[in-house]
């Protein structure tokens, strides 16, 4: 039987808005723990997730069955509210 295998790995980076510096330097660990949770619920494995008070970084493993652009589009709403 076949099978389809593959390992993709995608590194993202958004900023917020204008770049400016508003991610509390207090709220990033819990910021990036929670990215970490929803990439894990959506089957795209993180590697790293990180960054500064205007950026964040996140390398993960892209899934089978998901686009990029659905990874992103989940990863941007989630930590948006």
């Amino acid at each position: 039987m076949a099978r389809s295998l593959s390992h993709v790995l995608i590194h993202v980076i958004f900023s917020t808005k204008h770049r400016e510096p508003t991610i509390p330097a207090d709220l990033r660990p819990e910021l990036f723990k929670y990215l970490a949770g929803t990439l894990r619920s959506i089957e795209c494995p993180p590697l790293q997730v990180s960054g500064t008070g205007d950026h964040i970084h996140a390398c993960l493993q892209l899934s089978r069955t998901k686009a990029i652009a659905q990874v992103i589009e989940e990863m941007k709403t989630s930590s948006s509210k």
